[in-house]
């Protein structure tokens, strides 16, 4: 009996789980958002190579604008969407980011409100969006699976309380 009902917290855990993911994904703030003052980063751009790959990974941590310093690689947002780029100088509120294959520094200053935070920790090594599709997939699948195992309890719980209804 006690396999059930451990059974049972599992699969309401997971389904919440899932849940939130969903919702975390498909909310119009996604993009922008920190869980526990850190955001996942997937590399669409060239901009960062060799160091920073396409389809690779970063971890950005929320930070101040005080807290960066010259040769971080920094997450912020300006008129083209959200860019990873290195700080190429810091000065007053301000900083000048360039990516580290281009020739010239970005056009626009990254001011305290457009700064999202600064890398903590990168690789090369994923495939991006395709782990977490497949994380999707295989969280979907232990569920399917969890839920199938539990029909059994659950046609007993069922059926008990059918019995006592009818007593």
């Amino acid at each position: 009996m006690r396999k059930g009902w451990l059974l049972n917290i599992i699969v309401i855990l997971a389904v919440l789980t899932l849940v939130g993911a969903v919702i975390f994904i498909c909310s119009g703030n996604a993009r922008e958002s920190f869980v526990f003052g850190y955001k996942p980063v997937l590399i669409t751009s060239s901009s960062m190579e060799p160091e920073y790959r396409i389809g690779g990974f970063a971890i950005v941590r929320q930070r101040e604008i005080t807290d960066v310093e010259r040769k971080d690689v920094i997450l912020f947002r300006n008129s083209n969407g959200l860019i990873l780029h290195r700080v190429v100088d810091a000065d007053e509120g301000e900083l000048t980011t360039q990516g580290d294959t281009l020739g010239i520094p970005d056009g626009e200053p990254v001011v305290a409100e457009n700064l999202l935070g600064k890398v903590v920790w990168h690789t090369n090594l994923t495939a991006g969006w395709t782990w977490q599709r497949a994380a999707i997939w295989v969280g979907a699948i232990m569920l399917l699976a969890i839920a199938i195992r539990n029909m059994k309890y659950l046609k007993e719980l069922v059926a008990g309380k059918a019995n006592k209804k009818a007593q």
